[in-house]
């Protein structure tokens, strides 16, 4: 799934070249050598894929998607950030997790942690730079609109929306200022102070890979 979703980033980008050559608005607008993708979850995996795959993408961002493609494997060569949530569920052990209904077979469970902290480790390794921040309080969702909407009490993601401590608005300013932080050093030239270290603006972030 992750390497159609990363062709079809390559598709828009084929795309934008094709305007900024044509005789539409948009020709001749379009800075081309500051591309960048990112996105969440499966998408996320599908943005550091297209970067490793395309050398129009200049730089990308994965918020919280495990790496089950090439990319986390091998890595890439080109800045990259990873912006994660904390994962308390693989610091149990496979039987633990497995006995409180977080998994169904110990090996899966072992195979998943491994494949998430293995790719995320190589990404932060190999990128040039990478950047790696877990956001305490966070889950999955917590990089959705979900936690926004009204949802019905038996809704299949009550219980990771119970499962998170940070506060929505606060989730969507830090998430907003990294990505911004990140593009702007990396496509701008700009400052991208929070890409730096632990400040105290922002004392839910944890720096490194996990």
């Amino acid at each position: 799934m992750c390497d159609y979703k990363a062709a079809d980033l390559a598709s828009v980008a084929d795309q934008l070249e094709q305007l900024n050559a044509g005789a539409g608005l948009l020709a001749g607008r379009l800075d081309l050598g500051r591309l960048g993708g990112f996105g969440h979850s499966f998408g996320g995996n599908a943005a550091l894929q297209w970067c490793r795959n395309d050398g129009r993408c200049r730089a990308a961002a994965n918020l919280d998607g495990a790496l089950w493609t090439e990319v986390g494997r091998v890595g890439l060569d080109r800045p990259a950030l990873q912006l994660l949530a904390g994962h308390p569920e693989f610091a149990l052990s496979a039987a633990d997790a497995v006995a409180a209904g977080m998994a169904t077979d110990a090996a899966a469970y072992d195979t998943e942690k491994a494949i998430a902290f293995d790719g995320w480790r190589t990404v932060h390794q190999k990128a040039r730079p990478g950047y790696t921040m877990q956001v305490k309080g966070a889950s999955h969702v917590s990089f959705m609109d979900v936690p926004f909407l009204p949802l019905p009490a038996e809704g299949p993601v009550k219980a990771m929306l119970a499962a998170t401590q940070i506060q929505p608005r606060r989730m969507w300013r830090i998430t907003c200022d990294v990505l911004l932080a990140f593009f702007a050093r990396h496509l701008d030239q700009a400052a991208g102070l929070i890409l730096e270290g632990p400040s105290g603006d922002y004392p839910e972030l944890t720096f490194g890979a996990p």
